[in-house]
């Protein structure tokens, strides 16, 4: 049966938040994590041996890392107070941790566990929409309960300014802001040639919700290689 870690989110996060890139000349030379052979599956493996390569930070995040939690185990996190309606309670599975570390994928509870973080900043003027309530499938399957939640968190929130949704549809992450007060949204993809307002369900059940056309920008922002 999978073992469930329960770590503080802000503690943690705080460590993720301070691995840093080092030059390749500044490698540290591998090591192998003390893991249970117990809880060694192909994909965790597959991701341990990648880590070696990477800079001495993310060794060390590693290292510490498979000394709270192994193949199999999660972290359980839950929602800020106030950040929804209800408390959220998410899983991040190791094997996910790992896949950040190694190969820069980021699992949709990752991205839950980050916005979080960032909800819990100092004077932050922002909200964020669940990410499971408005990935591609929910907008594709269910429109009319992403509307509804949209709304509720707008209502929910009625002293925030922005509101944000890390949109995860056709396994790519766009990160979609509105300013519901000026009408105005703001599309943030690394892959975005040839894209507009039209080429995001989200945006339109977002006009949906409103009532309103929503006056869309796309974001000049950093792009993905061979994207």
């Amino acid at each position: 049966m999978p073992i469930q870690q329960n770590i503080g989110q802000m503690s943690f996060m705080n460590m993720l938040m301070q691995v840093q890139e080092l030059p390749e000349n500044q490698m540290a030379n591998s090591h192998t994590p003390n893991l249970d052979p117990e809880f060694i599956d192909p994909e965790v493996t597959t991701a341990l041996e990648r880590t070696k390569t990477r800079p001495r930070a993310i060794q060390d995040m590693v290292e510490l890392l498979s000394r709270c939690v192994g193949d199999n185990h999660s972290i359980q996190i839950s929602s800020p107070a106030r950040m929804y309606p209800q408390t959220v309670r998410d899983s991040i599975p190791y094997v996910e941790l790992l896949q950040l570390f190694s190969n820069d994928w980021l699992d949709i509870s990752v991205i839950h566990w980050f916005a979080m973080y960032f909800y819990e900043s100092h004077n932050s003027r922002s909200a964020f929409f669940y990410p499971h309530h408005i990935k591609g499938d929910s907008c594709t399957k269910n429109s009319e309960g992403v509307q509804e939640h949209i709304i509720d968190m707008f209502m929910f929130h009625t002293d925030k300014t922005f509101f944000l949704a890390p949109y995860l549809a056709d396994n790519h992450w766009t990160l979609i802001i509105i300013c519901p007060s000026t009408e105005r949204g703001y599309i943030i993809d690394s892959i975005s040639r040839e894209k507009d307002e039209h080429s995001y369900l989200l945006t339109s059940i977002i006009d949906e919700a409103f009532g309103f056309p929503f006056l869309w920008d796309m974001v000049n922002c950093k792009q993905q290689k061979n994207g």
